[in-house]
């Protein structure tokens, strides 16, 4: 579900991403991009137990990811 949020002039919807990428340069350059947004969060793991680990956290906050952008080859690891 797309998080809704008060801005001017009514509602504004934001779109929380969780990239995952064990290349730091690419993930950074990715988030980065997506960052630049005014109505995109962005959020970056390295690796498949990291990945689990922010999927969690923002699950138990109630701010669960609207997208997950994961590398197809990760290591050998699933996220």
């Amino acid at each position: 579900m797309l998080r809704e949020e008060f801005g001017e002039g009514g509602f504004v919807v934001r779109i929380r991403v969780l990239v995952v990428d064990d290349h730091r340069i690419f993930a950074e350059s990715l988030a980065a991009a997506l960052a630049a947004e005014p109505d995109v969060e962005v959020s970056a793991a390295g690796s498949g137990p990291a990945a689990l680990r922010c999927l969690e956290r923002a699950a138990a906050e109630g701010r669960r990811f609207d997208v997950l952008l994961v590398d197809a080859d990760l290591g050998g690891t699933a996220p």
